[in-house]
Parts: structure tokens; sequence; C-alpha cells
């Protein structure tokens, strides 16, 4: 989607629609796919584009692997969670053409880091059943064909590609404290509901570093805003702040409080103006939301019930050019506020649910 209330492709619930969220398991959620970071040099320097791949198979020929990316001399990172079918030695192959590594469970599995035609390679290691392991999967074209293919076999599964139902993304929650509220710990949940694996870090904690090979990097209105500041303000990956305060260190918007930022207490209503949705209660008891005033570059989602002036839900395109900086990633403010998630309602979550989809590409 490019920026502009015209063009965006996040979708929300009818105003008179109960929205019941659907899960491909009722216990173990369906995996998303590993975040892919291409680099426009072979040794993970230069342009770099961040993308959800639901898998690693690719034969991309003499092409370019991404928009932004060129054709040759690029180098890919996959990073992620890996969830084992079953309990026993699993055999993981590699396709590449040129130079292949692969990480699990902090373990180097597979390491044929020359240039070479397209090859496979193999290494095994011990996984149980429903488990999740840290993956990391990287390689490199020099020129020429590239191909990079990601697959697995074990005891009573055949070979095949690791399938996206399997793979699970990295998704940073930066929050206050190590004790998770009951704001934080909704939010934590549904991630992992929806397929993320989650990396909490508190705001005192958390560096910019952290935001490597995370498919979203969300930050609470729980933190401290001084041991946040620009953190993350220059960060690639798709951003989801619900701290007014920080819209201003992210460059979303300005600085002063009651004009481009604040928040309105005993809320359960926004307007989504997208759609023609109209009112929809997004909370099930009053509580405290966020609003900030994005510039026109923006496209506003919702606003604060019958006040157009606030928004409630508004997102930049990556390279739009917001208040502070044009985007280096896509970039959402969010009405929650400290406790807000413990009590959103089924059309509060299809909202969260919606921008998070739109947030990593999907």
């Amino acid at each position: 989607s490019d920026a502009g209330a015209q063009t965006h492709s996040i979708s929300t619930p009818a105003a008179d629609t109960t929205y019941t969220a659907t899960f491909a398991s009722t216990t173990v959620p369906a995996g998303l796919g590993l975040l892919g970071t291409y680099h426009d040099n072979v040794d993970f320097t230069g342009t770099v584009v961040t993308r959800l791949d639901a898998t690693v198979d690719y034969d991309w020929g003499t092409g370019s692997p991404a928009p932004g990316i060129g054709a040759d001399t690029f180098s890919v990172r996959w990073q992620g969670q890996v969830r084992a079918k079953v309990t026993g030695t699993h055999t993981f192959f590699t396709v590449s053409d040129d130079g292949v590594r692969l990480f699990v469970n902090g373990q180097l599995v597979i390491d044929n880091w020359t240039d070479h035609a397209p090859t496979e390679n193999s290494g095994t290691i011990p996984l149980a059943a429903g488990q999740k392991y840290d993956i990391r999967m990287e390689m490199y074209d020099n020129t020429g064909q590239a191909v990079a293919r990601l697959l697995w076999s074990a005891p009573g599964v055949a070979k095949e590609v690791v399938p996206q139902s399997h793979l699970h993304p990295y998704a940073l929650l930066v929050t206050g404290s190590t004790t998770l509220g009951t704001g934080d710990a909704a939010v934590r949940d549904r991630l992992e509901s929806l397929g993320h694996a989650v990396v909490d870090r508190t705001s005192t904690a958390a560096a910019t570093a952290d935001a490597a090979g995370k498919a979203l990097v969300l930050i609470s209105s729980s933190v401290s805003p001084g041991a946040v500041g620009e953190k993350f303000r220059g960060v690639v990956n798709p951003v989801l702040l619900w701290k007014g305060s920080l819209f201003d260190e992210m460059g979303m918007a300005g600085s002063t409080v009651g004009t481009d930022y604040g928040t309105l207490a005993d809320q359960t209503q926004i307007d989504i103006v997208v759609g023609g949705v109209g009112s929809v209660a997004v909370t099930s008891a009053p509580r405290v939301f966020t609003w900030g005033a994005p510039n026109g570059n923006a496209f506003v989602v919702a606003r604060a019930a019958g006040d157009a002036t606030r928004a409630t839900v508004f997102a930049y395109e990556r390279g739009a050019a917001m208040p502070g900086l044009s985007a280096p990633g896509r970039r959402i403010g969010f009405f929650l506020s400290t406790t807000t998630a413990d009590s959103l309602t089924a059309a509060g979550w299809a909202v969260f649910d919606a921008v998070l989809r739109w947030a990593s590409g999907r």
C-alpha cells in the first residue's frame, strides 16, 4: 500500500458484525513464515529490505529477489523459530546458489559458504514434537543464478519444503517491566495466538539491535519514554506504537501534548473512517485511549468517537514523509493505553489483527 487515505489495505469489521478469530489449531497456532532481511551486497551490508516470507523456496534465476535489491551480489538472512512436527532426528536440506549457512537451536547444521552452482546440502539435529527452536538461514548470491530453498524430513515426515505453518516470526514487545501488566500480557498472548514468537524487552534493557530479525516491533504505553527515546526511530522494521509521548521521538507526530498527541479517558468506541464502517465498540469497559495528530502523508484508519481531529489508528507507509523523517519502515500509531488491551472486544482485536497483517505485509 502507498501512503494516502485512498490507498491503504487495512480491512476492518463492519460496525454490526461480531468478529470471531479462527486459527489452524485450538492448541498450537499455525506459523506465519520467517522474516527475510535482504541486503544489496554479499556481506549483509548496503540497502536493506525486510519482508515476511511464508517459506524459503526461491529460484530467482538472474532476477532480483526483492524490490530495491540488485539482481546480483546480494545476501539474505531469514530468522524466526521452527516448530517440530514429530520427535526424532530431523534432517534439514538446503538448495543454494551461492553460499548458504543454516543454524537450528544455535547449532550450525549446514555450512557451505562458497560460490557454487545449485547445490543441495544437509545436516541433522534431534528435535521434540511441538517445541519451537530458533532458526536462521543465510545465503548470498555472487552473480549469475540465485537459488534458496529450505526443506526437512523426519521420522514419518517425507522430505518437503519446511511449511509456513511451522515457521514463526519473531515479534519484539517493549514494555515497562519484566512483570507484564494485564494489557501487555493480553497483547503478548494475542501475538502468540496469531503465530508470532514473542521476545519481551523492558524499555530500560531494550536496544536498537534488538529489532534485528523481528517481523514486528511493538512499543507499549507502559514504557518509560526517556528509556526508549529514539532507539527505534531508524529501524526498518514495522513499528506499532501506543505511547503518545513517543510519537515525536519516532518522527510520527509533533511533541505538543494536547495538540500532537494525548489520551482520552472513559472511552469504549472509535470511529473507523475507512470503508464507511463508522462507530465500533472496541472495549467492553471504559478505558483510556491514545490518539495522535499525524500529517497528511499518513492514512487515518480510525478517529476518536465524535472527534475528527484525533486519530486513534493511523499509519505511514515505508518512505512516507512523516513530520520528523521519512519512514524507514511501516509505522502505526494505535489507540491502546496501559490497560486497554485487557478489555478489547472481538471487534477491537479484529482491528489489532488487521493492523498487524498490514504492518507485516500480509
